[in-house]
């Protein structure tokens, strides 16, 4: 019988190799945290990390504020990611940062008050209320409010300016992904008086992307469970081999076979319009990645990555393929949530085309996890939903990190046989047969059955069949093949109840 192989016979390095098929239908290892790499350009001044080649262990906010400089949008995301998951393991590398404009805009302001008022600010979801007193003219307003929207620095990607009756914002780092800011100020009180003749809704002129390549590069050798993109919504939509939601998708692809699979999964966010965050994750299509989406939210993208990137974590150190359908995240969402709350038809589509959706709970406006699903989806124009839930994904690396860890201790430095046939003498110490490595590989099977990660029921009627095969290699005797078929427990995501009134 001939069957798939993890490694050509013709290799002579040796290991244990494993392919993981997505789309196919330490003792205690996949109980540990996984580690996650924040992936974002730093600010134009202020971080002090080496772009492309340094990649720094962090161990909060702070830390990554000190590497890329403060209210960096991988700054930002490190908040919610610790926020979500204190105890996360995490690194950071810095691409250069991009060689075009930073993104810009301008608030005007005009008249003189005449009577006490109060504007509130709204910076990518951030407030600052500032007083514009009866009898003030709008270049002594500007003076004050300045100052008061720059305490916020720490939290804010862009700075403010005063430049006589106009408020002037530049985005800290160039790029498009300042485009992605959405600034507002309006009158909670008073107005007399007062004008607002310029308020635009996002900042602009933020030109081009910048190149995670190189960094991408220096990372080949590293593993990380979780890979957080912060990149532009214009990037994660771009369906250019160029586009760094791509150059990530072919990076996690291209590393997850062989004598050093890498087992990794990238997470992107996405704050734009529906048709935009669809056409990117189709783009994508990958059972390794995850597009998270809020409709018009005034959070940057990253910070839904980074949120995305903290429960997950938090839940997957519990069970690998904890049933995260439903759990709060904690985020601005949009101004407001009448007009951005994504209808039931638009969640659906979300859902059919590779989207993880975020919406609100009636009453408390509390933002959930629809359901966290990756960007596998299509299968040419036919839908393909063999990858869809990003637990199964969990699920099966955990299996295999298992597998990676264990299956050389068990066996180290051990010689290996065909089975034996019965009441042959027995090996000496050190020789295994075959079913030693099979019995070995279904026990380790048997742990993850125990923890509710494999579905038993597919297991058992699978080794019945003889559908798992371990057979030693035609052309190399000292290599065993091996195919393990694993359905991962699913996640209970509906409920049909059917009620009927009797007599």
């Amino acid at each position: 019988m001939t069957i798939a192989k993890a490694v050509a016979s013709s290799v002579k390095t040796p290991g244990l190799y494993q392919t993981v098929n997505l789309l196919g239908g330490a003792s205690n290892p996949g109980l540990s945290s996984l580690r996650v790499l924040i992936i974002s350009p730093p600010n134009t001044s202020g971080g002090d990390i080496t772009p492309n080649t340094e990649v720094r262990e962090v161990f909060g906010p702070d830390d990554v504020a000190t590497a890329l400089g403060s209210g960096n949008p991988g700054h930002l995301a490190s908040k919610r990611l610790f926020g979500h998951h204190g105890i996360a393991s995490c690194d950071v590398i810095a691409p250069a940062e991009s060689a075009g404009a930073a993104a810009t805009e301008t608030q005007t302001f005009s008249g003189t008050a005449t009577e006490n008022s109060t504007l509130r600010f709204r910076i990518h979801g951030r407030t600052a209320d500032v007083s514009w007193l009866s009898g003030e003219a709008s270049t002594a307003f500007v003076a004050r409010a300045v100052p008061i929207i720059n305490a916020l620095g720490a939290d804010l990607f862009p700075t403010a300016a005063a430049n006589i009756s106009d408020i002037d914002y530049t985005a800290k780092s160039k790029g498009p992904w300042g485009n992605d800011v959405r600034i507002n100020v309006s009158v909670i009180e008073g107005g007399g008086g007062i004008t607002i003749s310029a308020n635009p809704a996002t900042l602009g002129t933020g030109t081009t992307e910048p190149s995670i390549a190189t960094a991408l590069t220096n990372i080949d050798t590293r593993e990380y469970g979780l890979i957080v993109l912060c990149i532009s919504n214009a990037d994660a939509t771009d369906a250019s081999s160029s586009s760094n939601g791509e150059l990530l998708r072919d990076h996690i692809q291209g590393l997850n076979t062989g004598n050093a699979a890498k087992l990794q999964f990238g997470i992107v966010g996405h704050t734009g319009v529906i048709a935009d965050v669809k056409a990117g994750a189709a783009d994508r299509n990958a059972a390794e990645m995850e597009y998270v989406y809020g409709q018009t939210f005034e959070d940057l993208p990253c910070e839904l990555a980074g949120a995305e990137a903290g429960d997950t974590l938090r839940f997957v150190s519990l069970r690998a393929n904890y049933n995260r359908i439903g759990n709060k995240l904690d985020l601005y969402g949009p101004a407001d949530v009448a007009v951005s709350k994504p209808t039931d038809a638009e969640v659906e589509d979300l859902l059919q085309s590779g989207v993880t959706p975020l919406n609100f709970e009636l009453g408390t406006n509390e933002i959930f996890l629809v359901r966290p699903i990756t960007t596998h989806s299509l299968n040419g124009a036919n839908p393909d939903f063999r990858a869809l839930d990003v637990s199964d994904i969990h699920g099966i690396y955990a299996v295999a990190r298992d597998l990676r860890t264990a299956t050389p201790i068990e066996f180290a430095n051990a010689s290996i046989s065909e089975d034996l046939p019965p009441n042959a003498d027995p090996l000496p110490p050190g020789v295994v047969e075959l079913k030693d490595v099979r019995a070995f590989v279904l026990s380790r099977i048997g742990f993850w059955i125990k923890q509710g990660v494999v579905n038993r029921a597919a297991f058992q009627a699978a080794v019945d069949a003889g559908d798992f095969t371990f057979e030693l290699d035609a052309s190399d005797p000292t290599q065993v093949n091996n195919i393990l078929p694993l359905s991962i427990v699913k996640p209970l995501a509906k409920i049909g109840n059917v009620i009927q009134k009797v007599a």
